[in-house]
């Protein structure tokens, strides 16, 4: 029986002061009208829908059109993101755009910077030099090509993964402390 106080405490203790415990409700975070992306613990994929009614503790959340809204514990969820938006494509376009124009331009500012001076030239600053202007000419290409398409910008909002219960035990009341990371 001490023991098993001891736990509920020890565990009461360890929550009450963790930084887990001082991160920022989910809650707060969002608002009527917002579109999330949740899990939950076992299901298999990321859910989907607008949120309704925001409390303390839970939220309700409209799926879809033709479905009725879902509460939703917010002790339950394993991963919350929220809608911020849309963004361009750009920054993937000049990192795609970037990589073969270095590579070209590498390959022959190396054996052009060497070309006429005999063996004890160094390719390397040719190399670099050719990398660098014409991996930046088709970096410039791919991030214009990026411009045009968008894509959803999600923010991660921190979610608990400690979760503490009071079950019974034979002989008294004993605590559970569920870990997730």
């Amino acid at each position: 029986m001490k023991l098993n106080r001891g736990v509920a405490v020890a565990a009461s203790l360890w929550l009450a002061f963790s930084p887990a415990s001082w991160a920022q409700e989910p809650s707060a975070a969002l608002r009527a009208g917002d579109r999330i992306r949740y899990r939950l613990p076992r299901s298999g994929g990321l859910s989907t829908g607008s949120v309704v009614e925001v409390q303390e503790g839970w939220l309700l959340v409209q799926p879809g059109p033709d479905r009725e809204p879902v509460r939703v514990a917010l002790s339950s969820l394993a991963r919350l993101d929220v809608h911020r938006g849309r963004r361009t494509l750009a920054k993937e376009g000049a990192i795609l755009g970037f990589i073969p124009g270095a590579i070209y331009g590498g390959f022959f500012g190396a054996y052009g910077a060497c070309d006429d001076q005999g063996s004890d030239c160094s390719p390397l600053g040719g190399a670099l030099l050719g990398a660098l202007m014409v991996g930046g000419v088709t970096s410039g290409a791919g991030a214009l090509m990026g411009l045009p398409f968008k894509t959803d910008r999600w923010e991660e909002l921190p979610v608990r993964n400690v979760r503490v219960a009071v079950i019974p035990v034979r002989g008294g009341v004993g605590a559970a402390v569920s870990v997730g990371f």
